[in-house]
Parts: structure tokens; C-alpha cells; sequence
């Protein structure tokens, strides 16, 4: 059974996308075989592996439109090694519902259709736009992880209350998925005094487990392996933020270890 990771947060900015690339490429160096699904209709992470993803015919939306087509089908192969992609196009906003989407059917569609591929995978990546509406939501009722990035500077002070909401909407999440994790990590990190204020203040609001010991460094080699449409360990695999990739990689590792034990005690 595939390890599944929902990247996500309903803010812009934080890395969400930059996350799913960078764990994929992290994991795909290992030998892993992984799955990224692409959750949001803007179709930024299809974009970093696909040419015109929006012109081809199928996509995620055909697994909220409920079409019929086999998630086999719709699995598109990458210019990298072990990783794969499911994209998104224009077409998904539709169902990109901001209300009532608790209760929908299709807040299942997602681990059903990955149900249908994971033996062929060791890992699934779930990347999710910045509002709460259905993708999201369906995407964390697939998931063993959430991971969630969030960026140590001032504005971490300021978004306490939106963090707060979005750790309510998880935990709804958990009426379907009670076996989540939910797990937070800082990105673009840069060590100063408002870097370890956050630090303490986000540790105090979301509890020493929650938050991850692995920060990403602030690196401009980041954002330029990105436009190269590259995960990072391709484009500069001995720098400081790639070896920072590899480690949130074990402690994610260690995370889902974790559930396989709680799961089957006589195993551990």
C-alpha cells in the first residue's frame, strides 16, 4: 500500500507546489515510485512536469466529474525517473466549492481512485489549492499525512487564527480518515530573533509533536530549480536545502512508521 502525503494549507505563498515537487524528487532519488495528483485547477505543479497539460483530454477532473475513466488512464509519465503525475486543468473549478463540501459524496473520490493505483506506487503526493473547498478537502480524507508548510516571518503571528481554523477543518477531516496525521514545518527558514520567536509561538499553538525539528532554508537555488521546472536534488543535489529535503523525508518516514506500529502493535 502506497504512503500518501496531502501538501497543503489555505494560504498562498508558503510552498505548497515547491513541497510536492521537492518531496518527489527527494523520494524518486531513493528508487521510490511515486504518484503526485495534482488538486488545484491553476495547475502549477502540472506545469512544472508537463508540456500543455491543459490541452490533454483527461485529467483529476475526471474523478470528480465521476466520467468513468480508470485512474490508469489518466496517470502521465514525467522527463524524471520513478515520478509520475496526475494533472489538473480549468475544468476542476467547478468543483471547487467553498460551501457545504463536508458532505458531499465525492469527499471519497480521491481514495478511491488511488485505491485503483497504489500497488503500482510507493508513495502518493496530493498538492491542494490555497481555499478550503472540496479538492482539499477530498484530498485530505485520502491522505496518511498531512504536511503542512509554513513560513517562519512575522506574518506566522498574524495567521495563528487561520491556522487554528484550518487544524478544525482537519480534524473533520478525521470523521472519514481517523487514522491522519497532521504535520507542519517551516519553510523559507532564516535564523534570526523573529525565526525563533515563530518557532516558540507556532510550537506552543500546534503542540512539540506537530511541528517537524526539519526547517527549509530561505535559497534562492529553490526558486531557480523551480523555473527549470526541476525537483531541487536534480537540479543542485549536494546544497543546503536539498539535504534539508532528505531529512523532512525521514521525519515524514518516522511519522508513518509510527501509524504502521499504532496499527499493528505486534509488528513494532
Amino acid at each position: 500500500m502506497a504512503v500518501r502525503y496531502a501538501v497543503t494549507l489555505h494560504k498562498g505563498g508558503v510552498g505548497k507546489t515547491t513541497t510536492s515537487v521537492n518531496l518527489s524528487g527527494v523520494l524518486a532519488e531513493r528508487g521510490h515510485r511515486v504518484l503526485i495528483i495534482d488538486c488545484d485547477s491553476q495547475g502549477d505543479l502540472s506545469s512544472v512536469f508537463l508540456d500543455a497539460h491543459e490541452q490533454l483530454p483527461h485529467t483529476v477532473a475526471d474523478i470528480f466529474a465521476d466520467t468513468g475513466m480508470l485512474t490508469e488512464d489518466l496517470i502521465r509519465p514525467t522527463a524524471f525517473p520513478n515520478i509520475f503525475v496526475i494533472p489538473a486543468d480549468r475544468r476542476l473549478e467547478q468543483f471547487e466549492q467553498t460551501h457545504n463540501f463536508k458532505q458531499e459524496d465525492l469527499t471519497r473520490c480521491l481514495t478511491d481512485a488511488i485505491a485503483e493505483v497504489e500497488h503500482r506506487f510507493d508513495y502518493v503526493i496530493l498538492d491542494t489549492a490555497t481555499r478550503p473547498h472540496l479538492t482539499g478537502y477530498a484530498a485530505l480524507v485520502a491522505c496518511d499525512v498531512a504536511v503542512i508548510p509554513l513560513e517562519a516571518a512575522r506574518f506566522s503571528f498574524r495567521s495563528v487564527q487561520s491556522i487554528r481554523s484550518y487544524v478544525e477543518l482537519e480534524n473533520d477531516a478525521r470523521s472519514l480518515n481517523p487514522a491522519m496525521a497532521i504535520r507542519y514545518f517551516l519553510s523559507k527558514s532564516k535564523k534570526n530573533k523573529v525565526h525563533d520567536a515563530c518557532r516558540e509561538a507556532l510550537t506552543d499553538i500546534l503542540g512539540p509533536q506537530a511541528l517537524l525539528r526539519t526547517e527549509i532554508p530561505d535559497s534562492s537555488a529553490i526558486n531557480t530549480a523551480l523555473h527549470l521546472r526541476k525537483p531541487l536534488v536534480v537540479h543542485s543535489k549536494k546544497s543546503k536545502p536539498s539535504e534539508a529535503y532528505r531529512t523532512l523525508i525521514n521525519e515524514l518516514q518516522e511519522v508513518t512508521r509510527g501509524q504502521a506500529n499504532h496499527a499493528n502493535p505486534a509488528a513494532a
